[in-house]
């Protein structure tokens, strides 16, 4: 099915990236996890931590640097660097943000991919 919609040109609706860290990672990442993959095709965690036991069910993507802005840099850049042409939308949260996760695939279901949107409240990252 993958080849098919590659072929096709057709693209996934929503990507989902979860940032996380060391200390969170098997306590709220897997929280996360539990709650919203079930509602979400693909989620990928991002974490700083290397070395560290993966969850049992989790992506998760290291960069190897706990520092958030680095951290938060990196992920971007994975995600360009790996998904930009395979998702129309892309949410990003941080493990300790409630997600109401059917809503968001509900949301993106009717969206069009015809204007560019911005949807969240920009704010100075705390880190």
């Amino acid at each position: 099915a993958k080849y098919i919609s590659t072929e096709l040109g057709i693209r996934e609706r929503l990507f989902v990236g979860i940032l996380t860290s060391k200390r969170t990672l098997s306590s709220l990442a897997v929280a996360v996890n539990r709650t919203i993959s079930h509602h979400l095709d693909n989620v990928v965690f991002f974490t700083g931590a290397r070395d560290r036991k993966v969850p049992h069910g989790m992506f998760v993507v290291a960069h190897g640097d706990e520092r958030h802005i680095w951290n938060m840099y990196q992920t971007i850049r994975y995600i360009l660097n790996h998904f930009i042409s395979e998702y129309d939308y892309f949410y990003l949260a941080q493990d300790d943000t409630y997600t109401q996760a059917d809503r968001i695939k509900a949301l993106v279901g009717h969206l069009s991919m015809d204007r560019l949107l911005y949807m969240g409240i920009p704010e100075e990252f705390v880190g």
